[in-house]
């Protein structure tokens, strides 16, 4: 495979130019010099409100299945703690043992996901969960 250009990415990250160009096509509608975000912004801001103010231990208590909780150190935008609070990780580890605290490093809420790195990350984590 070809070495990939890499560019800084939003969110302080450096994603692949490719990757993110496409990513910034798909997502934008309209046409120049009228282009914008095909994003409605209010779900959005309502599923990021949900995010950050949804009762986690919680919503886990109702669940009584093994499962494995993806986390970083790094939020929405870069930012220290990330989505959740290194204590917060720690209280649901030792109040759930059937949920598998896996940190992935140098990721953030959308890098998680929305990079090669995040996504190989996740990707060998799935072979211990089936």
């Amino acid at each position: 495979m070809a070495a990939r250009a890499t560019c800084p990415g939003p969110y302080g990250l450096a994603t692949h130019a490719d990757d993110a160009a496409a990513d910034l096509d798909y997502d934008l509608i309209g046409e120049p010099p009228e282009l914008r975000r095909s994003a409605d912004l209010d779900p959005v801001v309502a599923d990021r409100t949900d995010i950050v103010t949804t009762d986690l231990p919680a919503t886990l208590a109702g669940i009584h299945v093994s499962m494995r909780f993806l986390h970083t150190s790094r939020g929405f935008l870069n930012d220290p703690p990330g989505l959740y609070a290194a204590e917060t990780v720690t209280q649901l580890a030792s109040r759930w043992s059937e949920i598998d605290m896996t940190y992935l490093p140098d990721v953030n809420h959308y890098t998680i996901v929305m990079s090669w790195r995040g996504a190989a990350a996740i990707a060998a984590t799935v072979p211990n969960s089936i």
